[in-house]
Formats: structure tokens, sequence, C-alpha cells
């Protein structure tokens, strides 16, 4: 999934089972994304308010959106997983 400043959301088939979307900020809310995992920052999000920066463990940056609802699991997931990477 690509996060970029678009006005339409895309779906590229790459191959039969590859497949690439690019969304913009608020259709990721209205998909009730919570969470995203990204390999590089994404400093202009979090500076205009559209997402808190979490952590960056191991060359991975993690960010909760803002404005949407966090999903009980996801957030269960995500402490898992900062639990693993910190022990």
């Amino acid at each position: 999934m690509k996060l970029e400043d678009v006005t339409e959301a895309s779906f590229d088939l790459l191959n039969p089972d590859y497949f690439s979307c690019t969304l913009s900020v608020s259709d990721a809310k209205k998909l009730g994304i919570s969470f995203i995992m990204s390999n590089r920052k994404l400093q202009q999000y979090v500076d205009s308010g559209d997402m808190s920066f979490i952590a960056e463990k191991r060359g991975f940056y993690f960010y909760k959106m803002n404005g949407t609802l966090a999903v009980t699991l996801a957030a269960r997931s995500l402490f898992y997983f900062r639990f693993i990477c910190y022990s």
C-alpha cells in the first residue's frame, strides 16, 4: 500500500498474486486503518496532524492514524510486536 496525496485511490494488479494500491490519508481513515508500518519516515503526515509517530525499530517506522478508533486487536498486535522488538 502506498500512502500519498492523491485525489483518487488506485489498485494495480502487478501479477496474479501481487498487487499495489495507492490511498490518500482520508481514504485510509475511511477504511478504518488505525496503524501504519513504513520503511520510510512519514513526517509530513505527522506535521499535518494526520498521524502520530509511535516508534522506530530496525529501519521501520510505526504510526497511529489520528481521527480513527483503534481496533483493539490491532492495538494488541502492535503491543506484542513492540514487546518482542524491545525485549
